[in-house]
């Protein structure tokens, strides 16, 4: 599949990243959303949702089956970012087969599981201890 590379909607995907590690934009998940994806495709996981500038975004994972013979394929998993209209029944926009989307997924990820408060929670004052010296800790395990 040939795609054509715009480097205006890179930058905007990179500002997304950016936005979304330093929780200027905050995204949901939503994980009991249905919603239809192309024939031979099934959606990977759960659904995040945020608003950005007045307009509705959703990031998804999704697996597609490439047939190589009738009963041989592999399966691909893809990141699917899409621009939707406040009833979520219409793409407005999608940005899909970049590979910086896995990127963004990531961030969202993190960002939606709360996990770098759980890691200063569950640290205490090693993260304090780490920072003071400037290097990293041993620990016996």
């Amino acid at each position: 599949m040939t795609v054509s590379i715009d480097k205006k909607e890179i930058r905007f995907i990179t500002k997304l990243i950016e936005k979304t590690n330093d929780n200027s934009i905050k995204w949901k998940l939503n994980s009991n959303n249905y919603f239809k994806v192309e024939n031979g495709t099934k959606r990977d996981h759960s659904t995040y949702y945020a608003q950005i500038n007045g307009k509705t975004f959703r990031i998804y994972e999704y697996l597609k089956k490439y047939y190589y013979d009738e009963e041989n394929f592999d399966i691909s998993k893809y990141v699917k970012l899409e621009m939707i209209d406040l009833t979520n029944r219409n793409i407005l926009y999608d940005y899909s087969y970049y590979s910086i989307l896995d990127d963004l997924i990531s961030a969202v990820k993190r960002q939606t599981s709360s996990i770098d408060n759980f890691m200063d929670d569950f640290l205490g004052d090693d993260v304090e201890e780490k920072e003071e010296n400037g290097k990293p800790q041993d620990f016996d395990l």
